[in-house]
């Protein structure tokens, strides 16, 4: 299965680093040198420490810089799963999230932790993050 992924999604003061990448569960099919850039129009919300930003985004660019209202500390993209693409996080987005789900996890809604354990399972499925890190 194909499907576009928002990868390392870095914070650096009020702006956030968002790169998009082609996914597939089997790096053995993976071929970068197609014509195509395999580059989507990713409809782009996200919630972070400081607020709910439902207003999309589009993002268009294998990189793109959004800037954020309010400063960060960690970002969680694609409230609520409404668009379907797997998003990844640097190892250090993903243990922010992960404190946060264990001192708070109202602030996200089931949905978006069910996301954040479905896009977790699949990196883990396509050799993407390492297994322990999930059973932390």
């Amino acid at each position: 299965e194909e499907l576009p992924c928002g990868a390392r999604q870095v914070i650096e003061q009020n702006h956030v680093f968002i790169t998009q990448e082609r996914f597939l569960y089997s790096n053995k099919e993976a071929q970068d040198d197609s014509p195509y850039n395999y580059t989507w129009h990713i409809p782009f919300t996200y919630t972070t420490n400081a607020e709910r930003v439902d207003k999309v985004i589009i993002l268009t660019e294998k990189e793109n810089i959004v800037k954020l209202s309010k400063p960060a500390t960690w970002i969680k993209a694609n409230n609520d799963f409404r668009m379907y693409y797997i998003t990844n996080y640097d190892l250090v987005g993903w243990k922010k999230l992960y404190h946060q789900l264990v001192t708070d996890h109202t602030i996200f809604t089931t949905t978006d932790r069910i996301q954040m354990l479905s896009d977790l399972l699949s990196l883990v499925t396509a050799d993407r993050l390492d297994i322990t890190f999930p059973l932390q």
